[in-house]
């Protein structure tokens, strides 16, 4: 580690989504920051510890600990060593009213909810370090679903990708691809056993998971398909979510596909 990139602020990411992660990931490197990434809170927790970062972004749903026991445990540290308080953002698929409330009843500073931008990332984070730099012309693409007639994967989310590069040193797009390919097939298949089941909670959680990463990487159309599954798991009504299941099977199929293409094209 360089004396210039010792002295840039320490951003904690904990997400247990690994395309999210990723993203999120070079987003802040891009934006001048140090980040440490931690799968799950009990990890989370761990790497604060060592590591005493200027900021923890804490992703609500993860194994093993999840981001409100996290945060609460950060907080109890805190209190027993007299240390002055780490910001601890929340991040959150879940945007029902009263889920703000519950983050920051368990300690949390702020509140970001899934799907969010590179430039609402930057700036709930800038609010409370001053140090980022500006994004160039057009490389924040991420967005979030609202039109009709979507093409299977939007080129532009993944161009914004590339222009993220430079965080990596290596074909970002490629990376995020190829870990977004292996991931969502598996959280396809539990979404089908969930439905077998039954388990509504479980088909809530994978369909919110499946969600947020395929619009990170510009899969809108599929994202929409997974919101629509995630209030039908929250309402318990599996039928009416076998029936979304079955669509987004198809989504998720050509996704695969055209992603694939992608990579394929951009190693000729």
């Amino acid at each position: 580690m360089t004396p210039d990139t010792a002295n840039k602020p320490l951003i904690l990411v904990a997400d247990d989504d690994p395309t999210h992660q990723l993203v999120i990931q070079a987003v802040l490197k891009k934006a001048g920051y140090r980040v440490l990434a931690a799968p799950d809170g009990k990890v989370a927790l761990e790497q604060f510890a060592q590591a005493s970062p200027d900021i923890v972004l804490m992703d609500c749903q993860m194994p093993i600990l999840d981001g409100y026991q996290a945060t609460q445990a950060i907080r109890q540290l805190e209190s027993s060593s007299n240390d002055q308080p780490v910001v601890i953002i929340a991040v959150t698929g879940n945007t029902a009213v009263g889920d703000r409330e519950r983050c920051i009843a368990a300690g949390a500073d702020d509140y970001l909810g899934k799907p969010f931008t590179g430039e609402q990332l930057r700036e709930v984070v800038s609010k409370y370090l001053q140090h980022s730099e500006p994004l160039p012309a057009g490389e924040d693409q991420d967005c979030e679903s609202q039109e009709p007639n979507l093409p299977v994967v939007e080129s532009r989310v993944l161009d914004g990708l590339s222009a993220l590069q430079e965080a990596w040193g290596q074909d970002v797009v490629q990376k995020v691809v190829q870990v977004y390919l292996d991931s969502s097939k598996e959280i396809v298949a539990e979404l089908r056993l969930s439905l077998d089941a039954p388990d509504a909670a479980s088909v809530t959680a994978n369909a919110q998971a499946l969600k947020s990463s395929s619009a990170k990487i510009g899969a809108l159309k599929l994202a929409d398909l997974c919101k629509a599954l995630e209030t039908a798991g929250r309402q318990g009504d599996l039928s009416s979510a076998a029936q979304i299941h079955q669509h987004i099977q198809q989504e998720h199929n050509q996704v695969l596909e055209t992603l694939k293409l992608r990579i394929e094209s951009s190693v000729e």
